[in-house]
């Protein structure tokens, strides 16, 4: 708003009686009958007062600053096509954990006493929740909702009884927001009559006001204990110099004090301005609003109570005097019983020719303080319409319209009493009271400002197990109120309710899913913004391996497979349980035990064969399934062998048939073949035919002896191998020896004499030493090549004389010693 020429404030003084009328009192405003008490029921005369600013602004304060092209987008209109979803929604709008918007109706719903209702921006659904009873639950709910730090939400109502014929009181109740059940917890018992919104101290305790409640009926600040579910009066206003028919809520200041407005009593009987401790002691009414008689304050502070980032506290009268001026909006620096109130700005509609059409008389709500730092309230009337508006406002009382109701586009709504809330997104939510077509509406102004409330994860996506980082943060909580903070998820993983859940208003924290699904997170503060995201957290996937195993067993015997069940993502070790399947059969189960898992199987009931086995494993809560590679698993029998060797006994280079049968084998008919050997000499391998396999060994490349024969079965698919042995005995071959040559030899001569050792009808070759005597006398002794041997004898190597002239074979490995025929020579 734009300073205010002196000429101006000459008209609003000159328009102002000399001596303040006295107001109505608390217990008059009461005889009139609860309807009287609904905002919006007895409209004041029609405004044309002048927009004023305080002397006390600072002349050079900042110019506000919006973007333009601000629109409006009806998200429910109530009371169409029924009365069922609510009429008159009068309280302030809250954003709770789930990230929906939440506030009451004053009528409607299936009793005709109010509702509950939430608004869920991402699917732009509107549902009521639940239709109070006025004679069980009480009626007209003005004040606005809070999610206390235990996760529910609270909200008084009005009076008890139906609509035309309530009686004063209320009640105070609770709401479920994840079960959807309403408890009623206290019923005042004075009067009551609450409108100020409550307040939480995240510690166990809401503080809250009424108007006629008390021990003299002239209102109350009372506190309830929702752990222990205790309720206290805390202060009982006397009408006189305290104050009188609070209707604003509380600000619990940074300070550590309560500080609130009344809307009656005083020294002028126009309300006060307090403070006092939590527990009640040290009240203290330090201002008396004067109706614009000696400054520009108003009457009747009726909204709560901010702080601002500059420590200061900020609120708005809703009422004027002889130009009917719709209120003011006023500065209170907080220093407890010292504190002092410095009026800002008038608020109100234009007089012509000056156009200061800001709008004025605000009711309910309280400044909300957006994401750009500046303050936002909503005049009930006034505007271009004239059905309300949106003010920006700053700490010097400098003023923004930034839109007016009663437009074809809000569906020319009017009445916007319990303020604006700003979402994540940067825009602005309310509801006004009523509209030219039904009972008011739920909107949405396309600020696109800085959202106040932020929460972002890490990742988009996430794995179970795995920890994914949060940050946080909020820009407009500077009363303590304001700063409880409470942390949540779906998954309990962030937070929680109560003292676990409480939070620093800026921060970030690593946490861990642990389960599959989408997960919300949120972060709320005050009790009346959050911030929330969603995270779609998957089951982390999984790869399978065989680490050993047997390719081959035979049938009874106990197989080992180890298997391996490894993460993709992240460090821990999948845990459940692993299935080994051989063939299309599952013949054991194990449980993993730091990934891994051993089976230990008998063989004895799975028929002989080849198989394909793999290991399955089944997944968890955090883990995907996966299915090994195949390994083959050959489970063989171990076949009867018998073995027969024809002769076992035969001479050196002759040949022996040996006879091997394979029995008692897996089906089919064992293949495969039957290697014959000693330790030293492997004699040959044949196939096995139709379970026999027949060989004929030739033993002339050993040597006579005694020899085990081992016949090796090489076994198939369906048979283990097997051996058998035989004990086979080869005999010397018996030798022939045979001598020719001179049978004289004459003197200085010589005779030569060859020798040959035969193997009659046996193959192979003699060897080893033929010796020639010529009598007993040795002549010669040479070694055989090829069976035969030539000795030749000088006639100087023997007397003359007459000879019986022999050859000795001596034998080999493989032969008998044999001497030759008889030869007579002469030596001359």
């Amino acid at each position: 708003m734009k300073q205010v020429p002196v000429l101006m404030l000459a008209l609003i003084a000159a328009a102002l009686p000399s001596v303040a009328q006295s107001p109505m009192t608390v217990k008059e405003k009461l005889a009139q009958g609860v309807a009287a008490l609904v905002p919006g029921s007895q409209k004041f005369a029609s405004p044309t007062s002048v927009g004023a600013k305080s002397q006390a602004a600072t002349p050079n304060a900042p110019t506000l600053q919006f973007s333009g092209g601000v629109s409006p987008t009806v998200l429910h209109t109530f009371d169409v096509p029924s009365s069922l979803d609510g009429q008159g929604p009068d309280a302030p709008v809250i954003f709770a954990s789930d990230g929906k918007l939440y506030s009451t109706t004053t009528e409607g719903g299936k009793n005709g006493c109010g509702t509950i209702f939430n608004f869920d921006p991402a699917s732009q659904t509107y549902l009521t929740l639940y239709s109070l009873d006025c004679a069980k639950d009480g009626s007209l709910p003005l004040t606005g909702l809070i999610q206390a730090s235990d996760g529910y939400l609270y909200g008084t109502t009005l009076a008890f009884g139906a609509p035309g014929s309530a009686v004063a009181g209320g009640s105070l109740f609770r709401y479920n927001i994840s079960t959807g059940v309403f408890i009623s917890l206290y019923r005042f018992q004075h009067g009551g009559t609450p409108y100020g919104d409550m307040i939480d101290d995240g510690k166990g305790t809401l503080y809250g006001t009424t108007f006629a409640d008390g021990t003299y009926g002239d209102g109350s600040i009372w506190s309830w204990n929702y752990q222990k579910n205790t309720f206290k009066t805390l202060y009982s206003f006397t009408g006189e110099q305290d104050g009188a028919g609070v209707t604003g809520g509380l600000v619990l200041a940074s300070d550590g004090l309560l500080y609130g407005t009344a809307a009656y009593g005083g020294s002028f009987g126009w309300g006060t301005a307090f403070e006092l401790n939590t527990n009640g002691t040290g009240f203290k009414a330090f201002y008396n609003f004067t109706n614009f008689y000696s400054a520009i304050d108003g009457s009747f502070p009726s909204a709560d109570l901010v702080e601002a980032q500059d420590g200061n506290l900020y609120g708005t009268s809703c009422c004027g005097g002889g130009l009917n001026l719709q209120g003011a909006f006023f500065r209170i620096t907080p220093d407890g019983a010292n504190s002092t109130l410095t009026p800002l700005a008038v608020l109100g509609q234009s007089v012509y020719p000056y156009p200061f059409a800001e709008g004025g008389d605000v009711d309910l709500g309280r400044p909300m303080i957006a994401g750009d730092g500046y303050m936002y309230i909503t005049p009930s009337y006034g505007g271009t319409n004239p059905g309300g508006t949106v003010l920006q406002m700053d700490t010097f009382g400098n003023a923004n319209r930034i839109y007016s109701f009663e437009s074809p586009y809000d569906d020319f709504a009017i009445s916007p009493y319990g303020g604006v809330m700003e979402g994540q997104d940067g825009n602005l939510y309310g509801a006004t009271f009523s509209s030219g077509f039904a009972s008011g509406i739920l909107y949405e102004l396309n600020a696109g400002l800085p959202p106040a409330i932020s929460l972002s994860a890490s990742t988009s996506s996430a794995y179970v197990g795995v920890p994914l980082s949060l940050s946080w943060s909020v820009s407009n909580a500077f009363s303590n109120n304001a700063a409880v903070c409470v942390a949540r998820s779906s998954d309990g993983t962030f937070g929680g309710n109560g003292s676990a859940g409480l939070r620093t208003i800026a921060g970030s924290e690593s946490v861990v899913p642990v389960a599959s699904g989408s997960v919300a997170y949120s972060f709320t503060c005050g009790g009346v913004e959050s911030a929330t995201t969603a995270i779609q957290v998957s089951k982390v996937p999984t790869t399978t391996t065989i680490e050993s195993s047997p390719t081959t067993i035979q049938q009874g015997q106990t197989a080992k497979v180890t298997v391996a069940v490894a993460a993709h993502v992240g460090s821990n070790l999948p845990q459940g349980t692993v299935s080994l399947v051989v063939g299309s059969q599952t013949v054991s189960t194990a449980t993993l035990s730091d990934g891994k898992a051993t089976f230990s199987f008998p063989t004895a009931l799975i028929a002989p064969g080849v198989y394909q086995v793999h290991v399955t494993y089944g997944g968890s809560t955090a883990f995907v399934s996966s299915v090994s590679t195949n390994d083959k698993l050959d489970i063989r029998v171990l076949p009867a062998i018998t073995f027969h060797a024809t002769p076992t006994t035969t001479t050196q280079g002759l040949d022996s048939t040996f006879a091997v049968v394979i029995g008692k084998t897996g089906a089919p008919t064992p293949t495969g073949t039957v290697t014959f050997s000693t330790p030293a000499y492997k004699f040959g391998s044949t196939t096995v035919s139709s379970g026999m396999a027949i060989f004929v060994a030739n033993f002339g490349q050993i040597a006579a002896g005694t020899y085990v024969v081992t016949a090796a079965y090489s076994g198939d698919n369906y048979n283990e191998p097997v051996s058998a042995t035989q004990t086979i005995k080869i005999t010397k071959a018996t030798s022939t020896t045979n001598l020719t040559g001179p049978t004289t030899i004459n003197a200085g001569s010589s005779g030569s004499y060859k020798i040959s050792v035969a193997r009659p009808n046996l193959p192979g070759t003699a060897t080893g030493k033929v010796t020639l005597l010529f009598g007993t006398v040795v002549v010669g002794s040479v070694e055989l090549s090829g069976g035969v041997a030539t000795i030749s004898v000088p006639s100087s190597a023997v007397k003359a004389g007459t000879y019986q002239v022999t050859a000795e074979y001596a034998g080999d490995a493989n032969n008998t010693a044999s001497t030759s025929q008889v030869i007579t020579v002469k030596v001359l």
